[in-house]
């Protein structure tokens, strides 16, 4: 959302696609994608958030740029799927979230994110031929990576506690 000249807000995304964080925050993950997508290393990013305290970020790193940086430097990355493993890719792609977050408020910061162990395309049901993102069926395809950005230990303590 944004505020006109006129002071009236201004929906700037699709409004289904907007996502409500636990702490009442709406927030746009297209601009928020957009920046991160400025890296070379980064061909998409899809931000994560509904109902969660914070947001996170499923990434797709550039397979040409990010594979020719990491072969220079790790010599055991032979595929696609090594650069979501790699320590030296992860700190880059780190680095470039990073440059993002300088550049949007605390509350559309990215806190967390990984790299995704395929690219995203239409044949595995998660783009369409256009390449526009089909965010439900990117949260369903990831689930459980997804599920590793969020540690939900600490409020199922608080939870426990309050109800001895």
């Amino acid at each position: 959302m944004e505020i006109d000249r006129t002071g009236l807000f201004k929906l700037v995304d699709r409004k289904k696609e907007i996502i409500n964080t636990s702490n009442g925050k709406s927030i746009s993950p297209t601009q928020i994608e957009n920046e991160i997508r400025h890296s070379p290393f980064i061909s998409e990013a899809a931000v994560i958030g509904e109902g969660k305290k914070y947001l996170t970020a499923l990434i797709e790193v550039d397979a040409v740029a990010t594979m020719e940086w990491a072969r220079s430097r790790d010599l055991q990355i032979a595929q696609y799927a090594d650069l979501a493993n790699s320590e030296i890719v992860v700190r880059m792609i780190e680095g470039e979230i990073g440059k993002a977050n300088s550049k949007l408020a605390r509350a559309e910061q990215i806190k967390a994110f990984r790299i995704l162990p395929e690219e995203l395309s239409p044949e595995n049901g998660v783009m369409t031929p256009t390449r526009k993102k089909r965010r439900r069926q990117i949260i369903e395809r990831y689930r459980s990576l997804i599920d590793t950005l969020y540690d939900e230990s600490e409020d199922e303590l608080v939870m426990a506690e309050m109800k001895t």
